[in-house]
């Protein structure tokens, strides 16, 4: 029963590894143009019992959402990620710019990019070598992503 449930939920991850697209993309020209994409992220938590010390039964209440945007031209690019959400808990919305950049090839070795962005250095995704800004631990607890670990 087990291995019949498994190939079902392994089925379709086995359809979309058939369908190749490859064959209609040109890797002569490059692509210009906007692209864009993104996503909306809701999350709730609440108490099953009260709780004598805090007055509050909700634990999260938070809307988030981000858009990604591209704009390639033939010799640069410009690229921006945009996260906002509001946290129900503490009634406060925000708006963020994790990632506002231009870059440009400048020769055969070297590129360009200015702008606000997220700069890693290291080994892995969670050892930094030469970090020294402080980590955001709360993603971890409130079940985002890694790469809102670091702030840009």
């Amino acid at each position: 029963m087990t291995k019949l449930l498994m190939l079902l939920l392994l089925l379709p991850f086995v359809v979309m590894a058939q369908d190749n697209q490859w064959d209609d993309d040109d890797w002569g020209e490059e692509a210009t143009g906007l692209s864009w994409s993104g996503f909306v992220e809701a999350g709730f938590g609440s108490r099953l019992e009260s709780d004598p010390l805090l007055d509050a039964r909700h634990t999260l209440e938070d809307l988030r959402w981000r858009v990604e945007a591209s704009l390639d031209f033939a010799t640069s690019s410009l690229s921006l990620k945009a996260d906002g959400g509001y946290d129900g808990i503490e009634n406060d919305a925000y708006v963020d710019v994790r990632d506002l950049s231009w870059s440009r090839r400048l020769g055969d070795s070297i590129d360009l990019k200015v702008g606000r962005q997220i700069q890693t250095w290291g080994t892995g995704d969670l050892l930094f070598l030469n970090d020294l800004f402080p980590k955001d631990f709360i993603s971890f607890f409130a079940g985002r992503d890694d790469e809102y670990l670091k702030a840009p």
